[in-house]
């Protein structure tokens, strides 16, 4: 009886350790100037396991919550390792290490000006899972003319 309830402590142990998030952050928002087209991201995610995993960054323009009445606009979003070098496929996080990695955000034609955009960034597996919470990012799209 002792090593059945050891075994089903063990088991409720590993099952919540591995439905455990990757710790994904904002590390530093854009420094460019609001009125610019393109804006940096740089994001950092903690691979707390030992084993090295390739993930994918899923990027989804959403509505911004807490903002009835203003206008939004769609961006488009490119992802770029720590050396800046465009992923086309999957970033590679190496055991027990944080990796740092860049979103460019990119008006389009059709953006609104004077409105924002709201993305909600996760890390997914190969299956498509979620293996990272969901942050935001926001951004003003400004109106030049009426800029203050």
């Amino acid at each position: 009886m002792r090593s059945f309830v050891l075994l089903f402590v063990a088991l409720i142990t590993f099952s919540g350790y591995a439905q455990q998030k990757l710790p994904l952050r904002i590390v530093e928002n854009s420094k460019e100037e609001l009125t610019k087209e393109e804006h940096w991201f740089q994001l950092e995610v903690s691979n707390t396991s030992s084993k090295t995993v390739d993930v994918l960054v899923s990027i989804q323009n959403t509505t911004c919550q807490n903002m009835a009445g203003r206008q939004q606009s769609e961006l488009l979003f490119k992802i770029f390792d720590a050396n800046k070098k465009e992923v086309k496929e999957t970033l590679m996080l190496n055991g027990n290490s944080k990796s740092t990695f860049y979103i460019k955000s990119i008006r389009t034609p059709n953006s609104r000006l004077g409105s924002w955009n709201c993305a909600n960034v996760t890390l997914l597996s190969s299956s498509r899972t979620a293996i990272s919470q969901t942050i935001e990012l926001r951004s003003l799209i400004p109106n030049p003319s009426n800029f203050e």
